[in-house]
């Protein structure tokens, strides 16, 4: 016999009715009229084909059949909330696994730092973290979050902004030396660019000054890579003008390896997500949604999302 969602609720009303001794009381206690409850008794037995309890003007009791059904029904209800216990458990506790994936660079330097609090105060918590470049199907790979820089393709997956990196357009000394130093926006079109591909997909660069107003300009990749290190490597041997986040650049320029081109432009912010495969997030993944954030407006310099 298949065994519908309405045919199992009449099984745990029956359950109900039998655990407090009358209708009355049962309806009381799931919120539901008399005869309501009657109803789904009376539709229980017609499912059935059996009668299930010898009705009389003072009680209710169990025919046999009643009596051997109630004892499944009851094993039903039990398994119900053990089920509804379990869930719980996995999606309030800060427990079990948490599967991500994450660029290389951010991998290997933000995420221990952001994430190390969180897991030493939760030892039960365990991370998988697949560091990879490429975009990685988060069903094929199981993965509750994907972390993503630069401007969404759309998706029907659910991103979560983060925060914004302020960046910086710079180039080695060697650089502008052998190509001179770019006095405005537009004479950067005459430039070589070195480029994350996933920020830069339209070719363009957008930029602001606080007198002059803005200016959007087209650049010219020279090297175009998924990976923000490899720009920074590349920057760094005078082969072209990159952008990169505040937080990746500071150090080279304090060393003088780098150099800022037009300090007086700010340039569009880097935007930074998570993203997940739905809107119904367990506790241990907006425990690390908000580590992550927390870590990253609070030591790196980032801003909070527009």
């Amino acid at each position: 016999m298949h065994t519908s969602i309405h045919l199992l609720k009449a099984m745990a009303i029956f359950v109900r009715v039998i655990e407090e001794g009358a209708m009355r009381r049962a309806a009381q206690s799931l919120g539901m009229t008399p005869a309501a409850v009657s109803q789904q008794i009376r539709h229980l037995e017609t499912q059935l084909d059996t009668r299930l309890l010898h009705r009389s003007t003072r009680k209710l009791s169990l025919t046999e059949a009643g009596q051997a059904y109630f004892h499944h029904c009851q094993q039903m209800v039990q398994s119900a909330q053990e089920a509804e216990q379990a869930l719980a458990a996995v999606r309030y506790q800060l427990a079990g696994e948490v599967r991500m994936t994450a660029p290389v660079g951010l991998a290997a330097r933000q995420l221990p730092m952001a994430l190390a609090p969180l897991l030493a105060q939760h030892p039960k918590l365990t991370l998988t973290l697949l560091a990879s470049d490429e975009c990685l199907n988060m069903v094929e790979n199981r993965l509750d979050i994907a972390f993503r820089a630069g401007p969404l393709e759309d998706s029907t997956l659910v991103a979560t902004p983060v925060c914004e990196f302020p960046s910086r357009l710079c180039a080695s000394p060697s650089y502008l030396e052998s190509h001179g130093t770019p006095e405005t926006p537009e004479a950067l079109e005459q430039h070589a660019f070195l480029v994350q591909s996933q920020t830069h997909r339209d070719g363009r660069l957008q930029l602001v000054h606080s007198t002059l107003g803005q200016r959007r300009v087209r650049i010219t990749p020279k090297i175009q890579t998924n990976n923000l290190q490899v720009v920074h490597r590349f920057a760094c041997q005078g082969l072209g003008l990159a952008v990169l986040p505040d937080h990746e650049a500071s150090n080279a320029l304090e060393r003088g390896e780098l150099l800022p081109v037009l300090p007086g432009w700010q340039l569009s912010g880097l935007p930074f997500f998570m993203v997940t495969p739905d809107r119904h997030r367990t506790e241990k993944v907006e425990a690390v949604i908000a580590a992550v954030k927390r870590y990253f407006l609070a030591s790196t310099g980032a801003r909070e999302p527009e």
